[in-house]
């Protein structure tokens, strides 16, 4: 407590961290997006930008030395959507340790409280929502913090702070202490103590004090409050959270720190807190560096001004609430957001609310989907009921529960989820039954992700990927009860008008973005079958969440042409449902791969079925053999069936052969004429389109081998090969494209910061360093992030804390001298050498 009295005030920083799922509901993995280049998609982009730098945020010197790296999550208050967060865990692993470790390393600072909060499970508006999605939605967001970070959350943010009483109610009921929420959505205050006194100070004009926190009560029938039924709320400054979200005033920090002394300064009566909340994605992505303002604010400019920076729960424990808050009801009581200056209206109708990058466009679209969702969520809710209540002992709570296995996805969760939950025997049917039910409801919710509605048009990526998980909710629903409900849903749809005549309305987007996408059981079958005739590394070929074998498979090869008959069985991880179908694959060479799937069939069937297909005498032409299939089998999978992103490694493969034949062309007549043209531009002749092209794909080509060759031996003889064609192109004033050499480099530095970060190794040192030479003399610059980050944990964690001792031992001095020059390399500011 001594330490808080000395504080001249408080600062809390609150980032809510968020992407909208972007998996597609059949392959359960996010495609590659166009519109993220370089990257491979939204999330791997904003991670690269936002997520990771302020892991390690940069602190650097007047000289632009790098003098220290921050982990901000250890300084800020934060929350990770689930969804996010499960998909950075198998990209970005090492950032999700860093939220971990920060979550820990804050407690120790703010007297048991981690920065962590949790998050409702999909970013569904919660005041619009069912009130059994309210709290599963709650439950599940609660339910993966626990497992994740090992506590549970004193706090959840709710999406957009969209909050209602009904959603009040949900999150006292689940054991929530705080939330956080804009000033302009409190109505009215009154001090704790005058609970039967009319004395409520109006402050629905956002005039709230933001320095405290408030209590807010649930009421009973006569609007009484409920003296042990509350939640205590934060109201975040909202000028200068705008201020740092839109105007950009973390560009330097000692400027923000001063406006931050300002508004502590101006309040006469403690306590002093400064409260700020904004979406995480402002420190970095949208504000790029301001990671490292974000660091330097409050590591440095903040704690050197008096000011202390603490977490939310840390500053409730320290001044709990002296006042009672009421919030606004918003329209029909459906509550109030932060983004939506209409209560909720942003997610339910046109109500003027847009990003305005199309202002002749209209959001009436807005309403027919969500009434259209509503109708999908209420069928699946009475299906789901009618079905698993003769599987499950409580159908609701299975539901609720069945994040345990959503977080680990493992045979062993599965099951044990099973045996606490089923109340019948655990037969293959009826789980899979079961698991089926369960993921329905899952994607039932995840169709509510409230970025389908934020944007301007029904078309816009975030609205289709909220109908892709409904289309296959609906797929399960078919499945699970032969209830068709697609075509009603999609009637339905009809009555939501998009803004591009392309698709004219829903059922126009639904039926040219949404039903190409769906993928049932035989086109895994085929895509895996093409994929494995085609790919020699079955490694390269991803599982989709799926396990895939052949058996009794029979083929012949008949004048060039393969003919392949055989079975085949696939295994849903997710559902455990086991498919067994027979199949028929033709490959007429190259990319004429066509592959025809069939339920499965009897022994009998399937020997006449081999005996017919097989025969030496048959049609070879493809119209042939699609008539010899058509007793048995419907129209072939050819390669345009398959899913994306193995479609475009197979197209690469066979493409290889074709790029080689060019690139020798290439090499030959480069070899042929680059004298004469090194002499021609020497006399002043401009390089014809066609020269240009010839020589800069020769000599990017040539680099890049060069460079690939370095990283198998690691012969700097290379790099002279590499400065010969770098100087040929400087005298062509070419633009070479050394991206893949770049990358080749990023990834061998990498490589040899792990030999160092298990061993002192000197040569290895020298390697390094020698290795950045010439890199600078070549003028190739390759991003030393990552490298950066391992040079940083080796000397934290093992140079300084022995650094005397090291410097006593002449073996050691050596490598600390070659270590630090190494550091130095990096952009380090090193410890001063004798």
């Amino acid at each position: 407590m001594s330490e808080e009295k000395k504080a001249s005030g408080y600062v809390i920083v609150h980032g809510h961290f968020y992407q909208p799922p972007r998996e597609d509901p059949w392959i359960e993995e996010v495609e590659k997006q166009k519109e993220a280049k370089p990257y491979h998609d939204w999330n791997e982009l904003i991670s690269y930008q936002c997520y990771l730098p302020n892991a390690c945020a940069r602190v650097v010197d007047d000289k632009g030395k790098i003098v220290d790296l921050v982990n901000n999550y250890s300084y800020i208050s934060f929350n990770f959507g689930p969804t996010l967060l499960s998909w950075m865990e198998k990209k970005f692993p090492r950032v999700v340790d860093f939220l971990y470790r920060a979550d820990k390393e804050s407690a120790k600072k703010n007297n048991g409280h981690g920065n962590a909060i949790c998050q409702v499970y999909n970013h569904m508006i919660m005041p619009l929502a069912s009130e059994k999605d309210k709290y599963t939605q709650a439950k599940w967001g609660i339910k993966y913090f626990e497992k994740k970070f090992g506590r549970f959350p004193e706090a959840i943010w709710l999406p957009e702070t969209a909050v209602n009483d009904a959603t009040v109610k949900v999150l006292i009921d689940v054991g929530m202490k705080f939330i956080i929420l804009a000033p302009h959505q409190a109505q009215r205050i009154r001090p704790l103590e005058k609970k039967n006194e009319d004395v409520w100070q109006d402050v629905s004009d956002g005039t709230i004090d933001t320095s405290i926190p408030y209590r807010l009560f649930l009421k009973d029938e006569k609007g009484q409050r409920i003296e042990d039924t509350f939640i205590d709320v934060f109201f975040y400054q909202g000028e200068l959270s705008r201020a740092i979200a839109f105007e950009r005033i973390l560009k330097n920090s000692s400027a923000c720190a001063d406006k931050i002394e300002k508004i502590i300064k101006d309040k006469k009566t403690p306590p002093f807190l400064v409260n700020i909340a904004t979406d995480g994605e402002t420190y970095g992505h949208h504000e790029p560096f301001s990671d490292m303002c974000l660091a330097h604010l409050l590591k440095y400019e903040l704690p050197e001004r008096g000011i202390q920076v603490v977490n939310y729960a840390h500053y409730l424990e320290i001044n709990p609430p002296a006042y009672e808050v009421e919030l606004k009801a918003g329209e029909n009581g459906e509550g109030t957001s932060w983004s939506c200056a209409h209560g909720v209206g942003r997610w339910k109708k046109n109500c003027g609310c847009s990003s305005g990058a199309h202002p002749e466009w209209n959001q009436n679209w807005r309403a027919p989907l969500r009434e259209s969702l509503d109708w999908l969520r209420d069928r699946l809710a009475s299906l789901f009921e009618n079905e698993g209540k003769e599987l499950f002992q409580d159908t609701w709570q299975a539901r609720d529960n069945y994040i345990d296995v959503i977080v680990e996805r493992s045979p062993e969760s599965m099951n044990n989820f099973l045996q606490a939950h089923l109340k019948v025997e655990a037969t293959q049917e009826n789980k899979v039954k079961a698991l089926k039910l369960l993921e329905m409801q899952r994607f039932s919710m995840l169709m509510y992700t409230s970025c389908g509605w934020f944007f301007d048009e029904l078309s816009g990526v975030e609205t289709v990927q909220n109908l892709k998980y409904a289309a296959r909710a609906m797929q399960l629903a078919e499945e699970l009860a032969g209830e068709d409900l697609e075509g009603e849903f999609s009637n339905r749809l009809s009555e939501a008008k998009s803004n591009v005549k392309e698709f004219g309305d829903g059922k126009g987007v639904y039926e040219k973005l949404i039903k190409p996408s769906v993928a049932d059981w035989q086109k895994f079958f085929a895509h895996f079958l093409i994929c494995e005739e085609l790919v020699e590394e079955k490694s390269a070929i991803s599982p989709y969440e799926h396990d895939f074998e052949t058996f009794q498979v029979r083929q012949e090869e008949i004048s060039g042409i393969l003919l392949k008959v055989g079975r085949g069985k696939l295994t849903s991880r997710k559902t455990q449902e086991l498919k067994e179908g027979t199949f028929f694959l033709t490959h007429f060479g190259g990319h004429k791969i066509y592959c025809f799937i069939a339920e499965s069939v009897s022994d009998e069937d399937y020997t006449n079925l081999q005996e017919k297909l097989l025969f030496k005498d048959i049609d070879l032409s493809l119209e042939g053999l699609k008539s010899l299939a058509s007793p048995f089998f419907g129209s072939p999978f050819t390669l345009k069936d398959l899913f994306a992103e193995d479609r475009e490694k197979i197209l690469s493969f066979i493409m290889s052969d074709k790029i080689k034949e060019i690139r020798e062309v290439n090499e030959s007549l480069f070899d042929r004429d680059i004298e004469l043209v090194r002499e021609f531009v020497r006399m002043g002749w401009q390089m014809s389109f066609d020269f240009t092209f010839l020589t800069s794909n020769v000599l990017n080509y040539r680099i890049n081998q060069q460079i690939d060759e370095f990283e198998q031996d690691e012969d700097f003889e290379h790099f002279e090969k590499v400065k010969n064609s770098k100087k040929i192109a400087h005298e062509l004033d070419l633009d070479l494209d050394i991206s893949f050499a770049a990358k080749v480099v990023e990834r061998f530095v990498l490589s040899k910061m792990e030999v160092l970060s298990q061993e002192f190794n000197l040569d290895v040192l020298k390697m390094l360093h020698g290795l950045n030479q010439y890199m600078s003399s070549l003028n190739i610059h390759y991003r030393r992030y990552d490298a950066q980050n391992e040079l940083w944990e080796i000397m934290q964690q093992k140079i300084l804390p022995q650094l005397d001792s090291m410097s006593q031992d002449k073996e050691n001095l050596d490598f600390l001298q070659h270590f630090f020059v190494l550091a130095e390399d990096f952009n380090f500011k090193v410890p001063k050498r004798g």
